[in-house]
């Protein structure tokens, strides 16, 4: 699969595995963009060709590329076709052969490609690992994962290698493994605190290392990391933020000391007064924490949230505020007292049958 010797020879191939890569395929793209990859689309994209068509643009890349010396113009052309092709969501199981023999060919040249070549072919491989899984295998055979490592030391290459990385992290155990045994976290936090303009793409990586790893010293180093990323203005940042918070406390609540704890409440608790965008993640984050874990900051925070419950116009939002309270007076009998008992629960008619509801164990207290 890796040899481009001859067109013939490789469209020999094609034919005798279209019907597996037909149904690997099947059902796999709706999967893969449900789990909210970094893609990169291509807005101008040409319109689907035929089999036919692709046949013979391919073959004109494919004697281009075993051409042993390409000129710098020549070649770049060439990259920039097979970008352009790579983006698409539905072109034929043909372009799997196509991409795995031009990849094996690009990787032996990467060390010899300029800045801008680099980035090409990231490029490429962002696509074609954000719209499937398929080529993974091809891709550790063919040390992609040095190559992405390599990267991470380029200013210009840190993005475009953070969103392979993402991809890959999403589907492959192996890449996982390699990961943390080079270190990748720790890498991460270096590029964060060096990189000037911190690429979304790498807040994306460590949210996807945070969900797949449950080791506490690896988690504990990015808290810091991730609520720095809370004082960040832009919307969507934030939002991951929490996301990525809510992840490591999921996998691991040790990792939350005291004064972490402080610090994520406060910023909870200025997400909901300013009631930004980023106030679901926030909100779902606490969620997280009242379920596992309690004290007096917590429960004073959930009551002023469900006090001023009725000020929030989203029910997503009013669902999670009373999920929250109600973790917290499973953990405190006196809560579920002040709460009740609260001088403004009386004007509250709206929410006394859903938090009686939520609390049927608890009147018995009152």
């Amino acid at each position: 699969m890796s040899s481009l010797r001859s067109f013939n020879n490789l469209k020999q191939q094609c034919q005798q595995r279209n019907a597996i890569l037909s149904e690997k395929r099947k059902g796999r793209r709706e999967i893969m963009l449900a789990s909210q990859r970094i893609v990169s689309v291509i807005e101008d994209e040409s319109p689907r060709l035929s089999p036919r068509g692709y046949e013979e643009r391919y073959r004109d890349i494919y004697e281009q590329l075993n051409e042993n010396k390409l000129e710098e113009k020549q070649f770049n052309k060439v990259l920039e076709q097979i970008y352009n092709n790579s983006s698409r969501q539905n072109h034929p199981p043909f372009t799997e052969m196509f991409m795995c023999g031009v990849i094996y060919k690009l990787t032996q040249q990467y060390i010899l490609m300029n800045i801008r070549q680099k980035q090409m072919f990231l490029g490429i491989i962002q696509n074609i690992t954000g719209f499937d899984s398929i080529y993974n295998n091809e891709l550790i055979k063919y040390n992609i994962f040095q190559i992405l490592m390599d990267s991470l030391n380029e200013n210009e290459l840190i993005g475009l290698g953070c969103g392979c990385l993402c991809n890959l992290l999403l589907d492959s155990p192996l890449i996982l493994k390699y990961s943390m045994e080079n270190q990748l976290p720790q890498r991460l936090l270096k590029v964060f605190e060096t990189c000037q303009k911190i690429p979304y793409s790498l807040i994306w990586l460590i949210r996807c290392i945070s969900s797949k790893v449950h080791d506490e010293k690896i988690l504990t180093s990015f808290l810091p990391l991730t609520i720095r990323l809370l004082t960040i203005p832009e919307d969507k940042t934030k939002t991951t933020a929490f996301v990525i918070l809510g992840e490591i406390v999921t996998n691991n609540i040790n990792v939350i000391s005291n004064n972490y704890l402080i610090t994520l409440l406060r910023f909870i608790n200025f997400s909901c007064e300013v009631n930004d965008s980023a106030i679901t993640a926030a909100l779902r984050l606490l969620r997280n924490i009242t379920s596992q874990v309690y004290c007096e900051e917590i429960e004073e925070l959930c009551l002023n949230l469900f006090l001023k419950n009725n000020d929030y116009s989203s029910l997503t939002t009013r669902r999670l505020i009373l999920d929250c309270v109600n973790n917290v007076s499973d953990a405190s009998q006196s809560f579920s007292e002040k709460l009740f008992k609260s001088s403004t629960f009386c004007d509250l008619p709206s929410k006394t049958l859903s938090v009686m509801t939520l609390f049927p164990l608890k009147r018995k207290w009152l």
